[in-house]
């Protein structure tokens, strides 16, 4: 986004890339039917390479250039997130559900504690566009790599097959999606204000979730054990949600990393709970993964479009992010009216020898 700000494209026209952007996925969401598994993936990574080219020879305030990559961008995601979380999730047990969720949403802070010190040191000596070039390239090896795996598999990625089975969980979802919307634009956008490469400030946040990843391994694992998600969310969403009201509350630059630095901790504890909520409620990992990518896109563009409604309004992005607190606090109180873990934890449970049952 920083290479964007630099090229002069101003934060309506950003935040409508990401309008644009969502807008795609759900597209191809819609459309989506049956599909060759490991075809899909390799088609996504082809396409990928072609929005790191196109962001390379992006141009200065080339708005149709822009919104190009914008629309690519929102081809890749779901052709490869999809079949990629189908395929993980497929390994999921009973009683390994959070545990694999953790290990999943641990690969992006892993990749966010390493990559932004190595493209620092890229951009520092050579620019931005050696990055983008570099990530075409990493783009065309894994695609290579996907093309030789010999695997006839298929997939019957239909949406309309989902609802049904999704009921319960469709809410929480929108929710969430909502969040990441709001603040996926807000918090760069506004970092930016204080904070002119964002490589000090995206180090910062990167070290503090990934030590929000490792503690919701250990988490989750006790999560799985008592097959009760609720007795850890509800805290947990409280936290992300305060966080949340108070970053939008914050204009000084100490103030507004600090407390960003708690969203980005409490948020990678909170998103291998609200993924394995998910595979608790809907049984067939393929219709939990379409579903949850469905709504949860769906929840992403109305963050977006409240981000945008707001800065055209006020030109304020501080109320988005408040209204994104309020909206995750929901989370639990949906959970608990949904009643998909209705039994009573307490403390003293955890460490008993009862298991109590996964309830549907």
């Amino acid at each position: 986004m920083l290479f964007y700000i630099n090229l002069e494209f101003s934060i309506a026209q950003i935040i409508v890339f990401y309008v644009l952007q969502y807008l795609t996925v759900l597209s191809v969401l819609m459309f989506l039917g049956k599909s060759d598994t490991f075809r899909l993936i390799g088609f996504s990574l082809f396409l990928s390479a072609v929005a790191f080219l196109a962001i390379s020879l992006l141009q200065s305030q080339s708005v149709s250039q822009f919104y190009f990559i914008a629309i690519v961008s929102g081809l890749v995601l779901p052709l490869f997130w999809v079949p990629c979380n189908i395929i993980y999730f497929n390994f999921t047990r009973m009683d390994n559900k959070a545990l694999l969720s953790g290990f999943s949403l641990l690969i992006v802070p892993l990749l966010n504690a390493v990559v932004p010190f190595a493209s620092g040191m890229v951009i520092e000596f050579s620019g931005f566009r050696t990055v983008f070039y570099a990530s075409v390239a990493l783009a065309l090896i894994a695609l290579i790599y996907a093309n030789r795996i010999r695997d006839d598999s298929s997939l019957d990625l239909d949406y309309r097959k989902t609802l049904k089975p999704a009921k319960g969980v469709r809410t929480l979802i929108c929710l969430e999606g909502f969040w990441q919307g709001v603040t996926g634009v807000c918090i760069p956008l506004i970092t930016f204000t204080f904070i002119a490469t964002g490589f000090g400030y995206g180090s910062f946040l990167s070290y503090l979730g990934l030590l929000g990843a490792f503690a919701s391994l250990a988490l989750c694992g006790l999560s799985d054990k008592m097959r009760n998600r609720a007795f850890f969310i509800l805290p947990i969403a409280f936290l992300v949600s305060a966080s949340t009201i108070i970053s939008g509350l914050s204009h000084s630059m100490g103030a507004w990393v600090f407390v960003n630095g708690l969203i980005s901790f409490f948020m990678a504890m909170a998103s291998p709970f609200t993924l394995s909520v998910v595979l608790d409620r809907v049984r067939d990992v393929k219709d939990a993964m379409v579903a949850r990518e469905v709504f949860l896109n769906l929840g992403r563009l109305s963050g977006v479009l409240a981000v945008l409604a707001s800065y055209l309004i006020s030109g304020s992005l501080h109320y988005p992010l408040i209204a994104a607190g309020v909206a995750f606090l929901l989370y639990p109180a949906v959970l608990k009216t949904k009643k998909l873990y209705p039994h009573h934890i307490s403390l003293r449970s955890i460490f008993s020898k009862e298991l109590y049952p996964l309830e549907t």
